[in-house]
């Protein structure tokens, strides 16, 4: 993977989890902004990123059903007591169970998209 693409994704990731946490505080962009020291212009920037890297994604979701051969294709999954061992494309993740549903998406959406 370039750099560009991993600092990409990172950022993606990052402002990803500022953006949920905005929505969770019940609070005005704006307000929630202020509160950070985030320019709204950069709130909406990176907001539209990842609303437009979701959507791209949601094609690619790797459902995870249980315990399969990694052998067996390029998309496999191992479940631990901590964590789920992604295997996507020939990168290999481990993401904790406690993991949200969004979260779970962007990652494998991300990881989907690697050439």
């Amino acid at each position: 993977m370039s750099t560009q693409i991993a600092i990409k994704q990172s950022q993606l990731q990052n402002w990803a989890i500022v953006i949920k946490e905005c929505k969770e505080s019940g609070l005005k962009v704006a307000d929630f902004c202020n509160q950070h020291g985030i320019s709204k212009h950069a709130y909406y920037y990176w907001f539209k990123k990842v609303r437009a890297e979701l959507f791209s994604s949601q094609n690619s979701f790797v459902e995870i059903s249980g315990k399969t051969d990694p052998e067996s294709s390029d998309r496999s999954s191992t479940f631990t007591n901590e964590n789920i061992e992604v295997h996507v494309n020939g990168i290999s993740l481990s993401v904790p169970m406690s993991v949200t549903k969004e979260k779970l998406e962007m990652i494998l959406g991300a990881a989907c998209h690697v050439k």
